[in-house]
């Protein structure tokens, strides 16, 4: 976990069958690049992988982010997956362009851009264009 201020901990539980361990400290995220607001929030999360920090294939991943207020700001999880890290990071970009309107659906339902989230979301055409544009 890295808060706000570049502050982080780790917990593993007493009852964990596999190897564990942890690093925490100030600014413990990654030392290769800083995290600037949500854009490079995967790169601890793609450090720690490539530090091989797990004795199996890593399956999932979570994004949980609580910002200015009690309820989670982005809360993204992929579970079963063969690239967790990489798709994880594929949601957060499909959701990342509308993310602040989401926050604002409930802090102001009426507003415009609460709105247009109610219209629906993403067509099949629009999904496709979006992946289409990933993969080039």
């Amino acid at each position: 976990m890295i808060d706000a201020y570049g502050r982080s901990a780790h917990f593993s539980g007493h009852n964990i069958r596999s190897i564990h361990s942890g690093a925490s400290g100030r600014d413990a995220r990654s030392r290769r690049q800083p995290i600037s607001r949500w854009q490079s929030a995967f790169a601890p999360l793609q450090a720690g992988a490539e530090a091989g920090g797990e004795s199996k294939q890593v399956t999932s991943a979570r994004l949980l982010v609580v910002h200015e207020h009690a309820f989670p700001y982005v809360d993204l999880r992929v579970d079963d997956h063969a690239q967790p890290i990489a798709e994880i990071t594929r949601l957060w970009r499909l959701y990342a362009p509308v993310a602040d309107n989401y926050l604002k659906r409930v802090l102001e339902p009426d507003s415009p851009e609460a709105n247009a989230l109610s219209v629906g979301y993403l067509t099949a055409e629009e999904a496709g264009a979006v992946l289409a544009k990933e993969r080039a």
